[in-house]
């Protein structure tokens, strides 16, 4: 009884807003529950023909599948509203909805990019599906992800307005390195590997715990030259060099 006032209470508050009751009735889901609006109506409220799930119905279907899956999200907003919309419909609203390029009004000077794996879904008892997505966080201000889909990163990255010199984190790994070399300019970029797998690095290389923590020192306040001279061992030296994927001739920073 609740909804079909609160139905009503719509139908009332679209002839007040439009001052018309002209045109084909026709029926929307909404937040409040199905409503009815004529043609006219929906013209004035820019309502687009065709549509029978309102934009606020919409946005929260996209909320929930963004944090879920289709299935899923159809299921908790038949538990959370009483209205069922169906997976399907609720992805092609994913695949329709067009997300505007933002883009920052502030100069970058750090960045970072960093990848993760997504589930794919697949049918009962068949094995998973694991596929990568990279994003790449401008600090203290936006971040872009894209799926399977690294041009795309590094366009949207490119369009942004570049400090001079850019300070760009990432942990080593391949993926990441490729995506860092196509960002700007490579002689006013700054390579940077984090601290957490700059370590990590450093101890595969083995030997006495003793030097590698002079070596974690040295590097911690950016002595390179120190780090190296620490390896008299020519094949150690070729070893220590190896084990980081950013190529030693890169600077180490603990923090941007």
């Amino acid at each position: 009884m609740a909804r079909n006032n609160r139905s009503y209470a719509c139908q009332f508050f679209f002839a007040f807003t439009t001052a018309t009751t002209a045109g084909k009735i026709r029926k929307v889901k909404t937040c409040v529950g199905l409503v009815q609006i004529s043609t006219l109506q929906a013209k004035k409220l820019h309502l687009e023909r065709g549509r029978r799930i309102s934009p606020n119905l919409e946005k929260n279907c996209l909320l929930l599948a963004s944090n879920e899956s289709f299935s899923n999200a159809a299921k908790d907003l038949e538990q959370l509203t009483g209205l069922k919309v169906g997976k399907s419909t609720i992805h092609r609203q994913a695949l329709a909805c067009e997300i505007p390029v933002t883009k920052t009004k502030k100069g970058v000077k750090s960045l970072a990019v960093d990848g993760g794996n997504i589930r794919v879904r697949t049918p009962l008892g068949k094995p998973s599906i694991w596929k990568n997505y990279k994003a790449l966080q401008i600090y203290d201000d936006l971040c872009f992800a894209s799926f399977q889909d690294n041009k795309n990163l590094e366009t949207w990255i490119n369009q942004q307005p570049l400090e001079r010199v850019v300070n760009c984190l990432g942990d080593g790994h391949d993926g990441i390195w490729n995506i860092m070399v196509n960002i700007g300019n490579s002689n006013l970029r700054r390579e940077i590997l984090d601290w957490y797998h700059l370590k990590e690095n450093i101890y595969r290389v083995g030997g006495s715990c003793k030097r590698l923590r002079r070596v974690e020192n040295h590097l911690w306040y950016g002595d390179i030259e120190l780090a190296l001279a620490e390896f008299s061992d020519d094949n150690v030296r070729v070893g220590f060099k190896h084990c980081f994927p950013f190529g030693f001739e890169c600077e180490f920073y603990h923090s941007l």
